[in-house]
């Protein structure tokens, strides 16, 4: 999502100190006036829940979403706090990326990005995309419970309104994978991945896990079709952060 933004602030049609109002006049609404558009990109819009219940086909609808979002009060003063924006950063960014570009998020992705470094990676699958995506399962339902029982008071709530993200029958339909949700739903390989921020740490970026040091600059890239948290990941980064230095 950031990559998408970049590269229109590159060509010099994004201002990152702009108000995000400037490219979405509705934004300007219940304490959002001021926030910029390095707010969004940064998770310190303090937009992270949608206050009214939604139904689950809310999820899906783009149009639907982001109007809720440009109405909704921010939890804090946009700027003065962070706080991941887990179920809407894309929408976010992504509205700011196609009032400017006309594109979707997504298409923007795949034209400027995936394209150019040769990712296998898309938001929004079509159907043959569709076919190669791995079932997500969810053992015992574990991660579910964790998120549900996770003391962040917002974790939840912003995962599940509209609900759906949290549903193994929902993220595993061709609906939801032909949708774009960005913030959640981009499906790509382990390669991918690791090339996207190998890339970001040849250019001199430091992002995600992108590791450059003198003489070495990597990606790394971890997919599994178990939902849940990030302790085997980050055993894997431990393993690969001592295999570095041994």
């Amino acid at each position: 999502m950031a990559a998408c933004a970049l590269v229109l602030a590159d060509r010099g049609q994004l201002d990152l100190d702009a108000r995000v109002a400037d490219y979405w006049p509705k934004y300007a609404q219940a304490g959002k006036e001021r926030t910029l558009v390095r707010h969004l990109l940064t998770h310190q819009s303090g937009l992270l829940v949608l206050s009214d219940p939604q139904p689950p086909a809310a999820l899906l609808d783009w149009e639907h979403v982001t109007e809720l979002l440009a109405a909704e009060p921010p939890l804090w003063e946009p700027g003065t706090r962070h706080a991941e924006c887990a179920g809407f950063h894309g929408h976010l960014v992504g509205e700011v990326v196609r009032r400017i570009d006309g594109r979707s998020l997504g298409r923007v992705f795949a034209d400027e990005v995936a394209a150019p470094w040769g990712l296998d990676f898309q938001i929004g699958l079509g159907p043959a995309e569709r076919d190669r995506a791995a079932l997500l399962h969810d053992p015992q339902g574990n991660w579910r419970r964790s998120i549900r029982e996770d003391p962040r008071r917002w974790l939840e709530p912003s995962l599940d309104n509209p609900p759906g993200m949290l549903d193994l029958v929902v993220v595993n339909s061709d609906a939801y994978r032909a949708a774009e949700v960005p913030a959640v739903n981009g499906h790509g390989t382990a390669r991918a991945i690791a090339r996207f921020y190998g890339g970001l740490g040849g250019i001199g970026g430091f992002s995600g896990f992108g590791i450059r040091r003198p003489g070495l600059a990597l990606g790394y890239g971890y997919v599994t079709c178990a939902l849940g948290g990030h302790d085997r990941t980050q055993a894997c980064e431990d393993a690969l952060e001592s295999a570095l230095t041994s």
